[in-house]
């Protein structure tokens, strides 16, 4: 120890920078010897440093960003995997569209602003889609491309940009502007530059204010600015799955036709009398056809030998089940879902896969209103009450987007459940219908009509033996 200290003085009076450098070398070493996972060993290569803000994070990785919007694109397109991946989440998060419901405290003013709401969803998008249609293209490419947004026209509509249209005007070289978005000094967007093609057919690009743009980014770190696709963990993966099916099909196919290696005396003449086609690379190669039951017929000195492919076919379709299983984590989907397979699941088992299920889809359709669809509630009201549709009230922007719900597993259980629910006062008749995505006003409304109809008509009112006792518990009362 002596010596050490020693040797180190010298070095320090020798070379102040080196003893320096010793010493920082020696602390590092006894913070990174407290934990194991931080040191590379010789079967571990060492972790890039992620030390970058989650800005600058995304101005060395900008181009990697539009590189990864592609990609999955490109997996939309010829994936059939990824396209039913996108298919399924948004059937389950955004399926016929969202229900609205105004909740102030004044029945009529409700009444009359969904009533402006809906005819007005007819129209709501610039392009003609409907409103169901805008709300499930909007949420699939925030999925797919990693953020979308759209356009508060002034007139009154709605215009939606895919994610490549947002971004920084060519030679404008801002550090405030990240993929064209402007932030100010909190890293907040203030507007947005949103690229078209002028009337020379050159990319333009015009700048919209935060306050007319909604923006709707899939992020992983509090200071990023831009979303990443949902796919951006599972591209290799996807790749892998890709050439191991089509190795496990070649083989399969080999193996059903008669495969043999012919030893020829005289190889060259033989090939170069064979045809010619062109492979995957587009690279002009030999051919030579075999047939299920074909006969070759040998010269002399000629020989055969069989090929026999072997391919793990008996362990493909478990192999092929835990890709799937991987792929659907970043979406929270059990297997059951990615494959649309429930045949080798109990009911408890289903019910497990799918509870976690539907904790991811009810965090995306949180986010889906909070964060788009109530932007556009307030704005909407907004414009009814300055063109005088509807009078002002200081809870006019409070309402309710209803998200669609999932269809029971097992009705009988899930509805005893509730009902259990309801008497013990953990829930009410409006919570569980809500939770069902249905309005409670409306339920209301058309249950007593059916009702009052079924009176007028002198028909029978029949209720289960659960609601009999309910009703009886209610007369006791």
């Amino acid at each position: 120890m002596g010596q050490s200290n020693w040797l180190d003085s010298t070095i320090s009076f020798v070379s102040p920078t080196w003893g320096a450098k010793r010493q920082q070398a020696r602390t590092a070493g006894q913070i990174l010897g407290s934990y194991s996972g931080a040191v590379p060993t010789r079967l571990s290569t060492a972790w890039p440093g992620s030390t970058q803000s989650g800005i600058q994070y995304q101005i060395a990785n900008s181009y990697a960003l539009s590189q990864m919007r592609n990609r999955a694109r490109q997996l939309e397109r010829n994936n059939i995997i990824a396209d039913g991946l996108l298919n399924r989440c948004v059937d389950n998060v955004i399926g016929t569209g969202f229900e609205l419901q105004s909740t102030t405290d004044d029945n009529e003013w409700n009444k009359k602003a969904e009533g402006l709401f809906y005819d007005w969803f007819d129209t709501a998008d610039i392009t003609g889609l409907t409103w169901a249609e805008h709300q499930r293209l909007v949420f699939r490419s925030h999925i797919r491309d990693g953020d979308v947004g759209s356009i508060l026209l002034r007139e009154g509509r709605l215009q939606a940009i895919e994610s490549d249209l947002i971004s920084t005007p060519t030679g404008r070289n801002d550090d405030s502007i990240i993929d064209g978005v402007g932030l100010n000094q909190y890293n907040r967007p203030t507007r947005f530059f949103i690229a078209a093609v002028g009337t020379n057919g050159n990319e333009v690009h015009r700048a919209v204010d935060a306050n007319d743009f909604v923006f709707l980014p899939r992020l992983k770190r509090l200071n990023q600015v831009r979303g990443e696709s949902a796919f951006t963990q599972s591209f290799g993966l996807f790749d892998q799955l890709d050439g191991y099916i089509e190795a496990v099909i070649v083989a399969a196919r080999m193996a059903a036709c008669f495969g043999v290696a012919i030893t020829k005396a005289q190889p060259n003449q033989f090939l170069n009398n064979l045809g010619t086609t062109g492979n995957r690379q587009g690279q002009q190669q030999r051919e030579m056809g075999f047939e299920p039951g074909m006969m070759p017929v040998l010269e002399p000195g000629e020989s055969i030998t069989t090929i026999n492919p072997s391919q793990p076919q008996q362990s493909f379709p478990d192999s092929l089940t835990m890709f799937m299983r991987l792929l659907g984590l970043s979406l929270g989907m059990p297997i059951e879902l990615v494959l649309l397979d429930f045949s080798r699941t109990s009911y408890a088992s289903a019910r497990a896969s799918m509870i976690q299920a539907y904790r991811s889809f009810e965090s995306m359709q949180k986010l889906m209103t909070d964060r788009y669809l109530a932007r556009i509630y307030r704005w909407r009201v907004s414009k009814f009450i300055n063109d005088g549709q509807l009078p002002a009230r200081p809870d006019a922007f409070e309402h309710r987007w209803i998200a669609p719900q999932w269809p029971y597993l097992d009705p009988i259980k899930e509805l005893q459940a509730m009902q259990m629910s309801i008497d013990v006062g953990t829930e009410t008749l409006a919570s569980v219908l809500t939770s069902q995505g249905k309005d409670w006003d409306e339920m209301v409304t058309q249950r007593k009509a059916e009702l009052d109809a079924l009176r007028a008509g002198g028909i029978p009112i029949y209720h289960s033996a659960a609601m009999q006792t309910l009703d009886q518990r209610g007369e006791a009362a």
